[in-house]
């Protein structure tokens, strides 16, 4: 019996052994596993080996990540964990935003009269917590439209017209897809938030997205003509990089940004508050259009709650929140929000 239980331990031994030598042996199935949880299925083996390879890196930061015990937020291996760190900075250049570092210095610059006036208007301090996710509606997923930046402008346009008519109506992205080129934007090729508003403004109001549904196809012809506005904006105003300035407004309605998405903390992201230093302050790159819907602390960290366009099963159902005050992700970089007088 004795030599048989030093057998087993023996096989035992030389099993892991095995697996830690080749993590193939074990990583292959669960691979497999993975691809038939999020319905993946490749054109080739050739394909199959290369996503193989790529989910095989990723899963490695994942492991290397879950050893941090000062990490503030969780990564997992997610519906984007078969793209590689090269192939994911093409899938976020591609989401739509336009912002060249020349673009957003200017946009600084305009906005830097209007900070510092509401900084000084603004005397009550904000509360300490801010939420607008139940007035926005259901999260979108802008499928392989370059969008983002529609989604981000007009999401806060969803929630300011709930405010003033307690109605929550989701609002038409496809008509801004497919009409507000005359004003800048370029399809699913992208453009810019400014440009979203400058053509809710100028169609004096947008359809709902149940009469214009959401196709992330361009191309399509223009059809606000056969569609009724249900909502309308009368102006947008820039913010600065100013965070105590972008709180004040935040406590009041939810900010268009733009935010480099390009992190693997972004790509893996399945939880928590994101404190990524590769990814904050000067070292950020803004590249995809998103909406910050609120704030608030948890457990001491002080955080910014973004609303994303990547459907429910990214991040904390759609949401992600990023570590307060440092820039995180550049979220300071690029600041609008929509007004409305009535």
């Amino acid at each position: 019996m004795a030599k048989v239980c030093v057998a087993l331990a023996l096989c035992a031994a030389v099993a892991v052994a095995v697996t830690a030598t080749h993590p193939d042996v074990y990583n292959r199935a669960a691979f497999d596993t993975w691809m038939s949880e999020h319905s993946k299925s490749y054109a080739s083996e050739e394909v199959y080996e290369r996503r193989y390879a790529s989910w095989l890196e990723n899963a490695k930061f994942v492991s290397q990540h879950r050893k941090v015990k000062s990490a503030t937020y969780t990564v997992g291996l997610n519906e984007f964990a078969d793209l590689s760190r090269a192939e994911w900075r093409e899938f976020v250049a591609a989401q739509g935003m336009h912002l060249s570092a020349e673009k957003a210095k200017a946009h600084r610059a305009r906005a830097h009269a209007h900070s510092h006036a509401h900084a000084h208007a603004k005397t009550a301090a904000p509360p300490t917590s801010a939420d607008w996710r139940s007035l926005a509606g259901p999260i979108w997923n802008q499928q392989q439209c370059g969008s983002s930046p529609y989604f981000g402008a007009v999401d806060p346009v969803t929630v300011l017209w709930a405010q003033q008519t307690c109605l929550i109506i989701p609002l038409s992205m496809q008509q801004v897809v497919d009409c507000s080129g005359a004003e800048g934007n370029d399809g699913c090729n992208g453009g810019e938030m400014t440009y979203t508003y400058q053509y809710i403004m100028d169609n004096k109001g947008i359809c709902s997205a149940q009469e214009y549904p959401y196709t992330g196809v361009e191309g399509n012809t223009c059809l606000s003509t056969n569609c009724t506005n249900v909502a309308r904006i009368t102006g947008f105003k820039n913010l600065g990089t100013d965070e105590t300035a972008l709180l004040a407004v935040v406590a009041t309605i939810p900010v268009a940004t733009a935010v480099d998405a390009a992190c693997q903390s972004f790509q893996l992201y399945t939880g928590g508050i994101v404190n990524d230093p590769t990814c904050a302050g000067t070292n950020a790159n803004p590249d995809h259009g998103i909406s910050i819907f609120g704030y608030g602390t948890d457990k001491g960290v002080n955080y910014w709650t973004l609303r994303n366009s990547w459907g429910t099963s990214w991040g904390e159902a759609g949401y992600i929140r990023l570590v307060r005050g440092v820039n995180q992700a550049g979220l300071a970089e690029y600041l609008t929000y929509p007004t409305l007088s009535l």
